[in-house]
C-alpha cells in the first residue's frame, strides 16, 4: 500500500474494510500503524544515522499514516552533513567492503583508518572498540556483539566517505584495488 509513499482512497478504503473485518478498534489501528512505523525507523538506524533522505521517506510514511507529531525522529544532522569520525576512535572491520564494486581487502581499509587518525582493532569488545565498520545488516559474531553492546555499525561506503570528508582531496585517497 505504501510504495508510493501516499495512500490514496481507494486503498484507505481498502485499509478500512480489512481494520473492519479483523474488529480492530481506532487505539489499535493506531498501535498498528505505530508499530509499522517503528519497524521503518529501526531499520533506517540500522548503521546508526537517519540521513536526509532516509528522514524524508519517513515523513512521508509519518503523515500518511497520520501518527502524532513526536513520533517522527529527526535526521542525524551530523552524519547527514558529511562529519568526520573522530581520531582516536578504535575501529574494527568484519566482512567483506567494496568500493565501486570493486573488493577492498582489510589490510587497505586498516591503512586507511589509521591515515585518518584513527586505531584499527582486530575484536569488537565492550571497552576496546568504538565502531565497527561492516554491512549494516551482517550478522556475523562482531556484529551481534556491536549491537548487544551499543557500537555503532558503519558500512564500508560510510567509512570512506567520513574519512575522505577528513581531507578532502588533499588527503588520503580510498586504498587501490588491483584486479584479481
Amino acid at each position: 500500500m505504501l510504495d508510493d509513499f501516499v495512500i490514496e482512497a481507494v486503498e484507505q478504503d481498502t485499509l478500512d474494510e480489512l481494520a473492519a473485518t479483523l474488529g480492530l478498534t481506532p487505539y489499535q489501528r493506531r498501535e498498528v500503524h505505530a508499530a509499522y512505523f517503528q519497524s521503518l525507523v529501526d531499520a533506517a538506524q540500522r548503521d546508526n544515522v537517519i540521513t536526509a533522505a532516509e528522514h524524508r521517506l519517513l515523513q512521508k510514511v509519518h503523515a500518511a499514516l497520520m501518527l502524532p507529531a513526536g513520533d517522527l525522529p529527526k535526521a542525524d544532522e551530523a552524519n547527514s552533513s558529511g562529519s568526520t569520525i573522530p581520531m582516536g576512535t578504535s575501529v574494527c572491520f568484519s566482512g567483506e567492503a567494496f568500493m565501486d564494486g570493486m573488493p577492498v581487502p582489510r589490510r587497505e581499509l586498516e591503512a586507511m583508518a589509521r591515515a585518518n587518525g584513527l586505531k584499527p582493532v582486530a575484536t569488537v569488545t565492550k571497552r576496546g572498540c568504538e565502531l565497527l565498520v561492516a554491512d549494516p545488516d551482517s550478522h556475523s559474531t562482531k556484529a551481534r556483539n556491536a549491537r548487544k553492546w551499543g557500537i555503532p555499525i558503519l558500512a564500508p561506503e560510510r567509512f570512506w566517505s567520513l574519512c575522505h570528508a577528513r581531507w578532502g582531496s588533499h588527503g588520503p585517497k580510498p586504498p587501490a584495488t588491483e584486479p584479481g
